[in-house]
């Protein structure tokens, strides 16, 4: 940003050194001016649309292993649903509820890895409405069963 702003301010001094004029110069400077400011709100409010996306983020993190219902999260940091959903796919490039499989998901790959939880006891865990749909959804995201993935990964066995 202090990059953005120097660059701006340098394109503003050349177009000035070549001005002989002082009230093309005072306008110059107000457009500079304007231009600075419209610039550091655009920003402000980028600042502000990431935190809600940050919150969102935070509130999936913490309830991983609930059913977490996309207007609950816009209730709770107190936000409209469609605006959260809008912005959230507009910020991340992914809905909030592909965002909450995935994260599921990673979770899950974790529990395979490092823990001897059955892959049902991991399904209930995260709150997956059955073993096979659970099966189904890391599976597409690994691109094995959680079965095939804990005999290729799993450190657990190793520790014991």
């Amino acid at each position: 940003i202090p990059e953005e702003a120097f660059s701006m301010v340098d394109g503003y001094i050349m177009k000035i050194e070549d001005m002989n004029n002082a009230v093309k110069i005072d306008s110059m400077m107000r457009q500079a001016e304007y231009e600075f400011a419209e610039c550091v709100a655009e920003i402000h409010k980028n600042q502000q649309k990431n935190e809600l996306v940050e919150r969102t983020k935070n509130y999936i993190y913490q309830n991983l292993h609930s059913d977490i219902a996309i207007g609950e999260i816009g209730q709770k940091i107190g936000v409209n649903t469609s605006y959260l959903s809008d912005l959230f796919h507009k910020v991340e490039g992914t809905t909030i509820q592909q965002y909450i499989r995935k994260e599921k998901i990673r979770l899950a790959e974790n529990m395979l890895r490092y823990s001897d939880y059955e892959v049902k006891e991991i399904a209930n865990y995260l709150s997956f409405c059955s073993q096979s749909y659970f099966g189904n959804i890391f599976r597409k995201q690994t691109g094995m069963t959680p079965a095939r993935y804990r005999k290729k990964y799993g450190k657990w066995k190793e520790q014991k």
